[in-house]
């Protein structure tokens, strides 16, 4: 079997660390601002002007990060920030309840809004173009819960069946699209393990590698994998049970997870984390412990970092360069 990076010289080339790190977008617990830490200047943190952060859900976006809060029954209030800035971009009317949001490539400012649903509802997906508030496409309901979705660099909407594994994609143009959508079956990623299920899909820049996780419904524990898409070839990053996948750094050569004392699966992170930086290499970098130094990993202390110990979970807006 071929190996995952197209062979060892490449997954070695990987290893190096990038001449400059960037920095990170994060709120942390109880804090009114987002903040800006500079990862090649770890004392650099700095606030952003926005001062309302506290209780709010953070995505990012390329150019753009996102803040989603709660303004009502059934519906929360979505801001889009220009993340060089923090300033805000535009505020879209209202967003369905539950909201989670991801990045197309098509458009300028077009993006993927996922409804969860909540109550009785079942839950649908759709495509709306945030500028105007319009939908663009849905899908039917009852895929939430049931399938991750994610856009490729190209354009293209992939989706991955959380218990079985499939894979299918749909290619179509969105001024041509029509409901419901007609996905194309690629093939099957079955599972690594017995009695897992698939958590999240998260490809990289290039859309070449795809970090995937699975959860036991039982434990709560989860592992880290990663997929070469162009052969299938899926390799393990992590067998420590709590640790979670946070972001891709921008040029695809690193990842940031979060090893929490806790279960990130249905909790408030209210327990104690510690933020790493590994290679997207594929090869496993089990064990990280806080406050103790890894052959492959480089731990990210924010907040109280002169302390060697784990900090209150924070969020991660963005992974800017």
């Amino acid at each position: 079997m071929a190996a995952a990076l197209g062979g060892h010289a490449a997954a070695e080339a990987q290893t190096q660390p990038p001449s400059r790190l960037g920095s990170l977008l994060i709120t942390l617990p109880d804090s009114e601002f987002v903040q800006r830490l500079d990862l090649d200047q770890p004392d650099r943190l700095s606030d952003l002007p926005d001062r309302n952060a506290k209780g709010a859900r953070f995505f990012a976006a390329n150019r753009y990060y996102f803040k989603i809060q709660d303004s009502g029954f059934k519906q929360d209030t979505l801001t889009v920030y220009a993340a060089d800035t923090g300033r805000a971009a535009y505020v879209a009317s209202r967003v369905p309840r539950l909201s989670d949001v991801e990045p197309s490539p098509l458009a300028e400012g077009v993006f993927f809004l996922t409804f969860l649903g909540i109550a009785s509802d079942t839950g649908v997906f759709a495509v709306v173009d945030l500028a105007n508030g319009q939908r663009v496409l849905a899908s039917y309901k009852g895929e939430v819960g049931q399938y991750l979705h994610w856009w490729m660099p190209d354009g293209s909407l992939r989706r991955l069946h959380a218990h079985t594994g499939e894979l299918s994609a749909w290619s179509g143009r969105l001024q041509d699209a029509r409901e419901p959508i007609t996905w194309q079956v690629l093939g099957v990623l079955s599972p690594p393990l017995p009695g897992q299920l698939y958590a999240t899909a998260v490809p990289s820049p290039s859309g070449q590698e795809l970090l995937l996780s699975t959860v036991d419904p039982r434990s709560r524990h989860e592992d880290l994998w990663m997929v070469d898409m162009r052969d299938g070839t899926v390799q393990r990053v992590t067998r420590d049970g709590f640790v979670s996948f946070v972001r891709w750094s921008p040029d695809g050569r690193s990842l940031l997870l979060r090893r929490s004392n806790v279960s990130s699966i249905n909790t408030t992170f209210r327990g104690q984390c510690s933020y790493w930086i590994v290679p997207s290499s594929g090869r496993e970098v089990s064990g990280l412990v806080p406050g103790i130094a890894h052959a492959l990993a480089q731990q990210v202390f924010y907040g109280n970092r002169g302390s060697p110990q784990s900090l209150p979970c924070g969020k991660v807006a963005a992974w800017m360069p």
